[in-house]
């Protein structure tokens, strides 16, 4: 998968290469559409839990998480209370959610949640057993030092989902001179 990134809107990174989360979102939708995975429509009764989960197949549920960091307890609480509850959507009984979300090592929008953070925060929240589905985390990364294809998008306005254009390029991620603090530098 191209890493998908855009041109930073915030004071302090005007113009800076970001993580793209709707191109990315965009992506894994597109590509996991064609295996059968579907956004799953909540049920009207639990519309004060927003609209819908963004992939669902066979009882797993999918939630990409690439915004704000609170976010990923507002999701997989809902999930809870639908596994807890034994709701059926899309007809199963919910088994196992999978949290999608990107490593620290890219940059992105400030306060946006990092796969090292959700791992921390639910391992945290796993030793009150606060959760009793069981959730798996996947953290999409890079390796340091290596050449990879990312897609730059711009798109409509600020908060937009309209693409206006995308570019092919081409980056690297190295190891800056603190421990654990990464570059990104665009090819």
């Amino acid at each position: 998968m191209p890493l998908h990134i855009k041109a930073s809107t915030q004071a302090n990174k005007q113009g800076e290469p970001i993580f793209d989360p709707v191109g990315t979102n965009l992506y894994i939708e597109n590509n996991l559409n064609q295996l059968g995975w579907n956004a799953l429509t909540i049920p009207k009764q639990y519309k004060f839990f927003g609209k819908e989960i963004d992939l669902a197949k066979a009882g797993l549920i999918i939630e990409n998480q690439f915004s704000n960091y609170p976010f990923l307890l507002n999701n997989t609480a809902r999930v809870e209370f639908f596994f807890q509850k034994g709701t059926l959507l899309g007809g199963e009984p919910i088994n196992l959610m999978i949290i999608i979300t990107k490593s620290q090592i890219f940059p992105s929008s400030n306060s946006s949640l990092y796969y090292e953070q959700a791992v921390q925060q639910l391992s945290a929240l796993d030793e009150i057993k606060l959760f009793k589905i069981p959730i798996r985390v996947v953290g999409l990364c890079e390796n340091i030092n290596t050449t990879s294809s990312a897609i730059w998008t711009e798109y409509e306005k600020k908060t937009a989902r309209n693409i206006v254009n995308q570019n092919p390029c081409q980056y690297q991620i190295r190891l800056g001179k603190k421990n654990n603090q990464y570059t990104f530098h665009l090819i």
